[in-house]
């Protein structure tokens, strides 16, 4: 008996070193092209944090972020119980009571704190999963054990949602979701709430989900109210707040005017070079951006190509792109078309690339286009009406035409290849994981309709775009 326990724990000594390597190797191809740190082997023989892994900001002024993981693995068949909080179906990962409470201290001592677990339902023996690619070795879930163990109670075991599987997709809106919390973390600074004024106008801005949104429908706050609180900052900080304030505050607007017009409403057309400035994750974690492509779905409904279309460049050559920014356009193409918008990635423009240009035809009228100035101070806007309407409609309508990818032709298969990537990279979760993105907030919404059968927006797109074909 005890040579056979010897056995299983050398053999269980084994997977977990297969798991260690296995997660190091698939961080270092999903995190390769960016300037994020190699993933760093932290505290060994220990039962709190096994790897430091360093997410990329990919936006100057915003830090990358560091996050910590713990690696656990089995072989073993896992039993599946209901959360007694959440009411949804988890595995019951068993561990000795020292392991859980150790873990629980170091959930204490660091905000992104996250469980990694690798299962090998096949009862593979460690030589033989090493034969295979890191992408089909094991059966990975995630966790963030801060959520998990907030708590703090006694326990011998951690609950992990059947839905978190952890791929590319899922550690890229990870990345997206802990992104956006960082781009809206100055709102919750020491010199922004001893300005009474400004925390006003930011939950006017941003009110919370169900909350009217209550901005007065013109420019006048950037440009004439929003620079009278610069004299509080200095100017990096200034460009922090200024940056998102703006953002929201035009989105409200145009917000506004598209339910203005939506009986006139013909056409929407956006080129918007958010991937060239490291801020696309915006478009699937922040509300704002939910808000108006929700709204811009509505009023304009798909029935021919470039009817109501977002146009996002690549941010570089493709081969020189991670994996990471990959899924996350991929992400950005799923979500959009569930709202009824098409979603074209394009390869990068040689000309105006940075520039945002946008159309809306019929109703609407005039719409003056908004620019940051260089030091991300100033709020500028356009005058010009014949750029507005003339210019921008044109680059939008030559630059739409040079696709990197089609997902309303192409399938998974063609898509993943494309990208160069595994099709498993793209798989999302069947439902939204849980206890693993940040908590919803005013800034903050969970892009739910990305899983389950998210492919099936496309194909709803894609049927709506062949009717306006034959017409």
């Amino acid at each position: 008996m005890a040579a056979k326990g010897s056995r299983q724990g050398t053999q269980s000594q084994n997977l977990g070193y297969v798991a260690e390597e296995t997660f190091r190797n698939l961080m270092q191809i999903w995190l390769d092209n960016t300037d994020a740190n190699a993933p760093s082997r932290l505290e060994p023989d220990s039962q709190k944090v096994d790897f430091l892994v360093e997410l990329p900001s990919l936006r100057r002024g915003i830090p990358s972020i560091q996050t910590f993981w713990q690696i656990k693995s089995s072989s073993q068949r896992l039993s599946r119980v209901k959360h007694p909080e959440l009411g949804i179906d988890c595995f019951r990962l068993p561990l000795p009571t020292k392991t859980v409470n150790s873990l629980i201290e170091a959930a204490r001592q660091r905000k992104h704190f996250y469980l990694a677990f690798a299962h090998n339902p096949s009862n593979l023996q460690p030589s033989e999963l090493l034969q295979t690619t890191p992408q089909e070795r094991f059966d990975w879930y995630c966790i963030d054990l801060t959520q998990q163990l907030k708590g703090g109670e006694q326990r011998n075991y951690i609950l992990i949602p059947w839905q978190n599987k952890f791929n590319l997709s899922t550690f890229s809106l990870l990345w997206s979701s802990l992104w956006v919390e960082k781009f809206y973390s100055p709102f919750s600074g020491e010199v922004v709430i001893e300005i009474p004024d400004l925390g006003s106008i930011i939950k006017q801005i941003y009110p919370k989900k169900g909350e009217p949104i209550t901005n007065p429908g013109n420019w006048d706050f950037l440009t004439k109210k929003l620079p009278m609180y610069e004299k509080y900052f200095d100017k990096d900080e200034f460009s922090k707040v200024s940056f998102p304030l703006g953002i929201g505050y035009a989105l409200g607007v145009i917000t506004k005017k598209l339910y203005d017009a939506s009986s006139d409403l013909d056409t929407i057309q956006t080129y918007c070079p958010e991937s060239l400035y490291g801020t696309a994750n915006l478009w699937l974690f922040a509300r704002a951006y939910h808000n108006f492509m929700c709204a811009s779905g509505q009023v304009v409904k798909i029935d021919d190509y470039g009817r109501n279309v977002r146009i996002l460049p690549l941010p570089d050559e493709p081969n020189n792109i991670s994996g990471l920014v990959k899924a996350c356009l991929w992400h950005i193409v799923l979500l959009y078309s569930s709202f009824d918008v098409e979603v074209r990635i394009v390869y990068r423009p040689l000309l105006e690339a940075g520039i945002d240009h946008s159309y809306y035809g019929g109703g609407i009228g005039y719409f003056p286009w908004l620019s940051l100035s260089d030091d991300g101070v100033t709020w500028m806007i356009e005058q010009s009406v014949e750029a507005t309407s003339g210019q921008h409609r044109d680059f939008i309508n030559e630059h739409m035409k040079h696709l990197y990818i089609d997902p309303y032709h192409d399938n998974i298969l063609g898509v993943a290849h494309s990208f160069g990537l595994h099709p498993k990279d793209l798989k999302t979760a069947s439902i939204c994981p849980v206890q693993l993105f940040p908590i919803t907030s005013r800034f903050i919404e969970y892009p739910y309709s990305l899983f389950g059968n998210a492919f099936r927006s496309i194909h709803s797109v894609r049927l709506q775009l062949s009717k306006g074909e034959k017409t």
